[in-house]
């Protein structure tokens, strides 16, 4: 690279971002999980082992929609729990949390316009968010916060922040995720999906903390992304795993830069009881860094926007068939046809 000539960076795939768009516009509105499944059992592809593939078609989803949609779509007012199982699905708080009311969500004042013109390819992160949960997470405070940030919720902070894109590459050197390479992705509208063992996370996906700003290391942040799809996942927060996906000891946020504040969510997709949106209880002490965290269970279409309700079926389905466990059960047969 022009930064440090002796650093080489390759892929595992190419970036074909005009051709991931070009799909995006023909699939939108079309059943994605029924999509992934004829790619995934008509080829003898790898069909991933923790999630991954569920994981990055549900995040692509709700950035399309973000995108693509020209229907209104009210936020859910009912509200996020907190490190517990919900009720029927239901998305709740604990009440005996201090901070009760900055968990509560608004109704959206957002606008779509009813024309079918080439819509903009950016976005903002609090657009994307409201396409991937029902829960309006605007008002959510920080789980760890920086001094700078202590007292801002994620609508405040992530204000200006812009998204933009449309397809994952998969990358096979650890150091692609490191801050002064990020720009390169994001300009080329690509999401990251991190080589095989990477400690802490799965994917990232990118913005630019300032949209008035040029792409550059120093604005810009990431949705720090972890795909699980074991049946033992339940609602309750696993601590530990949000604790390894620290974004200063990754590299995606250098030590002394700006402190950009980042996002970290743990889709815990193979949980078959209890489905929730959850937010870890917030660290009063001051923190290097600053994060909002959300731990979502399993795969429901009145958690994850994404899902609709008759596909719930076919989503876990497709999970189930990327456990080593579960390779020839009924589902992996009955998505190959095979009754």
């Amino acid at each position: 690279t022009d930064s440090d000539p002796d650093f080489e960076l390759t892929t595992d795939s190419p970036s074909e971002p005009l051709l991931s768009e070009v799909a995006a516009r023909l699939t939108f509105r079309t059943s994605s999980p029924a999509l992934l499944a004829n790619v995934l059992y008509g080829f003898s592809d790898n069909r991933g082992d923790h999630g991954e593939f569920i994981g990055m078609q549900l995040i692509l989803d709700a950035r399309d929609a973000a995108v693509y949609s020209q229907e209104d779509t009210p936020n859910d007012n009912d509200n996020m729990q907190e490190d517990g199982p919900s009720d029927n699905g239901k998305l709740q708080e604990d009440e005996s949390d201090d901070n009760d009311d900055d968990l509560r969500g608004d109704e959206s004042d957002d606008d779509d316009d009813d024309d079918l013109r080439p819509p903009s390819l950016t976005f903002s992160v609090c657009d994307f968010l409201s396409n991937l949960f029902h829960l309006d997470l605007s008002r959510v405070l920080p789980s760890c916060s920086h001094p700078k940030h202590q007292g801002q919720t994620l609508g405040t902070l992530l204000k200006h922040a812009k998204m933009n894109f449309n397809h994952f590459v998969k990358v096979d050197e650890f150091a692609a995720i490191e801050n002064r390479y990020l720009p390169a992705a994001m300009a080329w509208s690509a999401a990251l999906l991190c080589p095989n063992n990477q400690l802490g996370i799965d994917a990232l996906t990118l913005f630019t903390y300032d949209d008035s700003s040029p792409i550059h290391p120093h604005n810009i942040g990431a949705i720090l992304w972890q795909f699980t799809n074991t049946s033992k996942s339940t609602a309750t927060v696993d601590h530990s795993l949000l604790d390894i996906m620290d974004p200063i000891k990754l590299g995606i946020l250098a030590q002394g830069d700006p402190p950009i504040p980042v996002i970290r969510i743990v889709l815990a997709l193979g949980a078959k009881t209890e489905y929730s949106l959850c937010r870890p209880r917030a660290v009063s002490d001051p923190s290097k860094f600053t994060s909002f965290d959300f731990w979502c269970s399993g795969i429901k279409s009145d958690v994850l926007k994404p899902v609709q309700n008759q596909d719930e079926a076919v989503w876990r389905a497709i999970l189930a068939a990327s456990r080593p466990e579960e390779l020839y059960s009924s589902a992996t047969h009955q998505l190959d046809g095979r009754h």
